[in-house]
């Protein structure tokens, strides 16, 4: 059994933000993994494994590099700061998801990584298109086919500040960029509920 952490990665221009969840707040973050990590850290979560799902455009804008501020580093860059503190680091390419074909190669790569009686952590804050219902779709199938626990869904709720994101930094300090990040997993588990009603 091991904790794992999923999280899509997107290809937009991500401005810095102050993150905060459950009162403890992550200031002057570009990618809200980085943010939900080190919340989860501080709380005394272990997470054994990174697991970050990218298309080939998310590796160019956002992983190797970083689509806003070109002389910072991409996400790749950000996780290396918990080597030895995580066992695993991992980027699995997925393809774009334009076509249902896509769509299933997607469900057999993510649940390909989930194992036995994993307990799952995913931040949907950057999933495109139909990928927020697809991640929710394989957590299920995988809590009943694998035993696994899910964890928590996390959303980084940046469109919270009330600012169109291209506007965000001109109209914002970087001090009042206070985004919170939404704990979906009530919703998660009540889905659970329902088909657990509806079966018994």
């Amino acid at each position: 059994m091991a904790t794992k952490f999923f999280s899509f990665l997107g290809t937009g221009k991500y401005v810095k933000c102050n993150y905060a969840l459950d009162g403890i707040k992550i200031d002057k973050i570009c990618y809200v993994q980085e943010a939900l990590i080190d919340i989860f850290l501080k709380k005394g979560i272990k997470i054994d494994g990174i697991y970050i799902f990218k298309t080939k455009e998310a590796t160019t804008s956002n992983w190797i590099s970083n689509a806003k501020y070109p002389n910072e580093s991409g996400l790749f860059g950000v996780l290396k700061k918990y080597e030895g503190i995580v066992n695993t680091i991992e980027a699995v390419d997925i393809p774009s998801g334009e076509i249902e074909e896509e769509l299933w190669d997607i469900f057999d790569k993510v649940l390909g990584k989930i194992n036995y009686k994993d307990e799952i952590i995913f931040d949907i804050t950057h999933s495109f298109r139909s990928l927020p219902v697809l991640a929710l779709i394989i957590l299920n199938y995988a809590k009943f086919v694998k035993k696994c626990e899910i964890k928590g869904m996390y959303y980084g709720a940046v469109e919270a500040l009330g600012v169109p994101a291209n506007e965000i930094e001109k109209k914002l300090k970087l001090e009042d960029r206070n985004a919170p990040i939404f704990n979906l997993t009530p919703f998660v588990n009540l889905l659970d509920w329902t088909v657990e009603s509806i079966v018994s």
